[in-house]
């Protein structure tokens, strides 16, 4: 086997990572529903590039906010079994470039909102990237008291 292509499978490998830490699934259909609402909020003819600028804003800050979140829920995620395989788990990702990459993806993110749809659509992508961040990612764990020492019991090794 030659070098070019083991460092092809290497690259192959990292971006896939990198591009499963986006959650795309989830990210898709947030950017579905960006897209439908700009469609249906237009007044007069739809201004395609402009609907194109807001929908990549939208993108990169939804894949930030994933990326992030995968970042805050790594140690919990080790424990799952659905979630063991994340990219952060498997180590297909640099640990220390992912907050890095996620933090550049949401501010970028914002400030391609900021230019393209106003302060009120970046303000409004801020605001959901913090709640889901702040809020919503530590609350998923609360009622279940302390999740690792649970999970470990419950998962062979």
């Amino acid at each position: 086997m030659s070098t070019a292509r083991t460092t092809e499978l290497t690259f192959s490998a990292r971006a896939n990572g990198y591009v499963s830490l986006t959650k795309p699934d989830v990210s898709f259909l947030v950017l579905m529903t960006t897209a439908a609402g700009y469609y249906m909020g237009a007044r007069g003819p739809v201004e395609w590039l402009h609907m194109i600028h807001a929908v990549f804003g939208t993108m990169l800050i939804a894949a930030g906010t994933a990326a992030l979140n995968h970042y805050i829920e790594r140690e919990s995620d080790r424990y799952m079994r659905r979630t063991a395989l994340r990219p952060l788990q498997a180590e297909c990702c640099s640990r220390g470039k992912r907050w890095s990459l996620a933090s550049r993806w949401a501010i970028a993110g914002a400030v391609d909102l900021y230019v393209a749809a106003g302060a009120l659509a970046s303000g409004l992508g801020i605001v959901t990237c913090l709640s889901y961040l702040l809020a919503y990612t530590p609350l998923k764990n609360a009622p279940c008291g302390d999740v690792r020492r649970r999970l470990s019991r419950a998962i062979p090794r």
